[in-house]
């Protein structure tokens, strides 16, 4: 059985579209949506993998609290038997990052951006 790709949840919203999906494409749906409907995650870095019901989260969040309510909104979703959750937090730069040392590097003018 192929992974779920999560581009599918793009096409259209709503469960009503969910029966129609098979198998891993049904769950993986679910999750999507269900990601997209959690308020205080951001689910714009995040992919979706599904297999036999094992949901394999993949990309990154900003901080701890948005992977952890990532894993447990999955865990939430029915079809659901275990969540791998492989996302990494990549905290946002901060402007003053190096005030606590005393110095400035050579480079303040430019954060670096996002990928």
């Amino acid at each position: 059985m192929e992974p779920y790709n999560n581009k599918a949840s793009q096409t259209a919203r709503g469960n009503r579209l969910a029966p129609a999906l098979k198998g891993g494409a049904c769950v993986g749906y679910l999750v999507n949506e269900a990601l997209e409907d959690e308020h205080g995650v951001d689910a714009s870095d995040i992919e979706v993998q599904v297999q036999n019901g094992e949901v394999t989260l993949t990309g990154t969040v900003s901080d701890r609290s948005q992977k952890r309510m990532s894993e447990d909104c999955v865990e939430r979703v029915r079809g659901v038997r275990h969540v791998h959750n492989q996302l990494r937090v990549q905290p946002q730069a901060s402007l003053g990052e190096t005030s606590s040392s005393g110095g400035t590097s050579g480079n303040t003018s430019s954060p670096q951006s996002k990928r």
